[in-house]
């Protein structure tokens, strides 16, 4: 798995919750639990029915109130009511240990009294946690995340002070020193948060000039409310300006029209930063206008992802301004060659090899550009002015076999003798069709993109040959070895299925960040739609005239080896750093808690 892949699949995790109703259920038996617990352990006549009653009353309904207003007052934003439950729930269980700590003290040293100031000084702590929080998922300025923070444990404390007060008369002048403990506590707890949320963002301004916090900030608001424009301008220092080259194969016929495109170009990094789902606007650009695509993943890696909306803006419109007239109808049959972990399908249309290569069913994740420029050199070491390769991105798992020199000869070697053989057969009229199949059901949180599934049936002088493209983020074993079996039964002996390796599907869900196919769309779905699409195009074939072109867009964003090895240095050393005083910031609040208790 890529690096921006685990960044996106990092933060995917960090929220990804159960249902509201869960968590706001989960919150009343944290608050019934605790309270039933410290009361029990508490040495005072109040007992587990009160403490039942003050857990749900004071900490679990404290805590939804807090919670309903807090997500008011952020309105949109990554602070959904679910992910401020998940907050409340989680201040729960951290004041949790203080309270229970504190019933167990009172009971050891037989001081009733010590309960209700330790209480108040636990509140006090968690101001902290609630804190860091808000400071990573909101924009308040200082005072108001000073007054958001307390607001949770404030709430708490007067409706257990109030309970307190009329069920048991509790002194005035114990509750006044109660809460000046607390509001004193909660001052150091929020000095202490700020020097801990500074200290982290600390990191990213010595590497790259910007807070590493305000990153994690960016990258949360691209996944998970689609808002791309702070990452772009921090990507947009990062990156590097190069030129890049799309090459298409245009086809003709009397029946319709279609191209094979392959940008060298890497979708990425996630959802709708940056080329992400440059495969899908690609596809959907030529449907409006009655040509169908075939669009390939080649031999790229995310430094190649481009960075800013306006580039891929830019690719999809040199697209459609160019204006390529097929000319000639010979091609030449498929010749597939399998060496060692390798396979290479090479058919040549227009005196121009297309080659898809793959090393299914071994895991695999993106060919290095190395690939592309071998083959390349191949390619015209036999004779071939131009080519288009494609890395067929088609067999993942949580575990993968990274490329080694053995696999990159072979695809050499493979291609290569295929290339020879193309030497020594006949051309032949091109006939050709073209499909574009929907999943209408399913979406890209199912790991597929609005491209759907792409189809071109070739035949030259009797031989068939099968080229699916589906706009999903690779597959699952053995599936693609499945579609060309259920392929073969109905006639077809070549057949090569790949992806786009579109990333508009990464960063959706929990796990490995993204679904690929056959993980959560069921295989007899995708075969009985791809036997459907290839049906489809082969009922439309018609002999083609084909041409070759090669654009290049110049001087556009990258996020290139300089960007992803700065982004690895200031997420790696943040979260290093973040561990590291994190111990130093509890240890901090419990010294502070220990004084206040004791001069209060």
């Amino acid at each position: 798995m890529s690096f921006t892949d685990r960044l996106a699949k990092k933060y995917s995790n960090t929220f990804s919750l159960p249902s509201r109703k869960v968590l706001i259920a989960e919150l009343f038996m944290l608050g019934a639990l605790v309270g039933t617990i410290m009361y029990t352990i508490e040495p005072s006549s109040k007992g587990p029915v009160f403490g039942l009653a003050d857990g749900l009353i004071s900490l679990a309904f404290g805590s939804f109130v807090s919670t309903f207003v807090i997500h008011k007052l952020t309105k949109k934003g990554i602070l959904t009511f679910n992910r401020t439950i998940a907050m409340a729930d989680f201040s729960i269980v951290f004041l949790a240990i203080g309270l229970i700590t504190a019933a167990a003290f009172s009971r050891v040293f037989n001081n009733p009294g010590s309960f209700e100031s330790i209480y108040f000084v636990s509140c006090g702590i968690i101001v902290a946690f609630i804190f860091i929080i808000l400071s990573i998922a909101s924009d308040f300025k200082q005072y108001e995340l000073f007054i958001l923070s307390i607001f949770q444990p404030f709430v708490i404390l007067i409706i257990h002070t109030t309970l307190i007060y009329f069920i048991y008369y509790v002194n005035l002048l114990n509750i006044v020193t109660n809460f000046a403990s607390f509001f004193l506590m909660a001052i150091i707890a929020y000095v202490l948060g700020r020097w801990y949320y500074f200290s982290i963002g600390k990191v990213g301004k010595e590497l790259l000039g910007y807070s590493g916090v305000v990153l994690f900030k960016a990258f949360l608001e691209s996944l998970m409310l689609d808002k791309s424009g702070l990452m772009e301008q921090l990507l947009k220092i990062l990156a590097v300006r190069e030129d890049v080259e799309v090459r298409s194969i245009y086809f003709k016929s009397t029946r319709q029209n279609g191209v094979v495109v392959a940008p060298l170009i890497h979708p990425g990094p996630f959802k709708d930063l940056g080329s992400s789902k440059l495969p899908t606007r690609i596809a959907a650009s030529f449907l409006s206008k009655n040509t169908l695509p075939v669009v390939f993943h080649t031999p790229t890696t995310h430094e190649k992802d481009l960075i800013l909306a306006k580039d891929c803006d830019r690719v999809v419109q040199m697209l459609q301004e160019l204006e390529v007239i097929p000319e000639r109808s010979l091609s030449k049959p498929i010749i597939v060659k399998k060496k060692g972990s390798v396979t290479v399908s090479c058919q040549v249309f227009d005196d121009i090899p297309l080659a898809v290569i793959t090393r299914a069913p071994i895991p695999t994740e993106d060919l290095p550009d190395c690939i592309n420029d071998l083959c390349m050199a191949k390619i015209q070491e036999n004779g071939y002015s131009d080519g288009v390769v494609v890395d067929a991105h088609n067999v993942m798992d949580l575990t993968y076999s990274e490329l080694s020199s053995e696999d990159k000869k072979d695809i050499v070697e493979a291609l290569g003798e295929a290339l020879e053989e193309t030497h020594i057969i006949e051309e032949g009229p091109l006939i050709a069709g073209f499909s574009n199949v929907r999943l209408e059901n399913y979406s890209p949180k199912d790991g597929i993109g609005n491209a759907g599934i792409m189809v071109l049936v070739t035949e030259v002088k009797g031989n068939k040959a099968v080229y699916v493209s589906i706009d999903a983020n690779n597959m699952v074993v053995g599936l693609r070895e499945k579609i060309q079996k259920a392929l073969k039964e109905i006639g077809y002996e070549h057949s090569e299925v790949t992806t786009t390796d579109t990333h508009v599907v990464t960063g959706r869900s929990a796990g490995e960040g993204y679904f690929p196919l056959g993980k959560t769309i069921p295989e007899d779905v995708l075969i009985e739609k791809i036997i459907e699409g290839v049906a489809e195009a082969d009922s439309k074939k018609a002999e083609c005239s084909v041409k070759f072109s090669k654009r290049k867009l110049e001087d556009v964003y990258l996020l290139g080896n300089k960007g992803l090895e700065n982004l690895w240095k200031v997420t790696d050393k943040s979260l290093k750093v973040a561990k590291r005083r994190l111990m130093v910031l509890v240890l901090l609040l419990l010294a502070s808690g220990i004084i206040v208790y004791s001069i209060l």
